[in-house]
Parts: C-alpha cells; structure tokens; sequence
C-alpha cells in the first residue's frame, strides 16, 4: 500500500517541476534600483497626495474684497485670517449669500489650506449682540 506521505512528496515534485519558475518567481522580492537582466535600472516611487488641510475659523469680518472675493476675519485671539471663496461656499442661516459678507460681521465656519490660500467651505452668520435694556426704575409703591 501507498503512504501518505509518498504521495505528497510525488506531488510536491511534480508541481515543482511543472510550476517551479512560477512559484520560485512569486516568491523573489520585487527588485528596485538594482540591474535587471536586460541590464537597465528600474526605479519605483510612490506619491501621495497630500489633501488640503481643514480649518475653522471665527471672529468678526474686518474687510471685504469684492473682485477678488476674499474676506478678512479679526478673531478674538490670534492673528487676521483671509479666507477666500468660491462657489463651493455654503451660507447659513438659510437665505445667506456671498453678498451678506459685510465688515463688522460676527461669522464663523469652516475652510480648506490649499498651499497659500485659505478656502472658505462653510460661512455662518452670528446676530449682532442685542443691547442690554436698562433695568427698570423702581417704582414708589409699597
């Protein structure tokens, strides 16, 4: 009688030698920057791109370019922020548009670092502070 192990060893050789360039090939590292046998080097590289970076920003609006359509917002601390847009830009609350940015504007929102330029993705318009009413004089009356 044939052994288990008989017959894995003869079918292992017959693979081997039926299939043994392609199983030896599939298991030999990729070669990078090394001759190949035709004799010229071959060189890979990867590159990512990178994506814009997000950002947030919040304050009040200090000027506004209208040709160029770029804002300039004053936030609390820190330095000024030039935020560009284009018409990619969603507004809030509903009914807000491009033309509502107006200097002294309390705003906030969102926006993409695309290399020098800052991208305004989302523009949100704050109220303006309501004044506080003065508190009302006490009546005489007991």
């Amino acid at each position: 009688m044939i052994s288990l192990r008989y017959v894995a060893v003869v079918t292992a050789t017959v693979l081997l030698l039926v299939f043994g360039v392609t199983l030896t090939s599939a298991f030999q590292p990729p070669t990078t920057g090394g001759p190949s046998p035709t004799g010229t080097t071959t060189t890979t590289t990867k590159t990512h791109k990178k994506s814009a970076a997000h950002c947030t920003f919040k304050g009040t609006v200090a000027s506004v370019d209208a040709t160029a359509k770029s804002f300039v917002v004053h936030p609390a601390k820190g330095d000024d922020v030039t935020l560009k847009v284009n018409d990619k830009a969603k507004y809030s609350p509903k009914g807000k548009t491009w033309d509502d940015v107006k200097a002294d504007a309390k705003v906030s929102g969102t926006c993409k670092k695309d290399g020098a330029d800052t991208w305004a993705t989302s523009v949100k318009f704050w109220p303006a502070p309501k004044a506080k009413a003065e508190p009302a004089a006490k009546s005489g009356k007991r």
